[in-house]
């Protein structure tokens, strides 16, 4: 195995979702990550979804996959913390 993409997922009204994609270490670099994001969104059309969102951090390298495949950014969450040791 080099590459992951899944479980694909489409719920009952429509929303499709993937739990992981990833691609071993050796392999990054060759397009196999792109590939396995492609076939999934072709995979979510073919099962009736029209609108895929998904979340993922601000430093995650795989948003310039999803920019590039015609993402966009529609919302940043804002995230709070607090030291429960202060």
């Amino acid at each position: 195995m080099i590459g992951f993409v899944g479980p694909l997922t489409v719920s009952e009204c429509g929303f499709p979702d993937f739990e992981l994609i990833g691609v071993c270490e050796p392999h990054r670099g060759r397009g196999i990550g792109r590939a396995l994001f492609h076939l999934c969104l072709q995979n979510f059309k073919q099962r009736g979804a029209r609108l895929f969102e998904l979340m993922t951090g601000p430093t995650n390298p795989a948003q310039k996959l999803y920019l590039d495949a015609g993402m966009s950014i529609v919302s940043i969450f804002v995230c709070l913390e607090k030291h429960l040791d202060d």
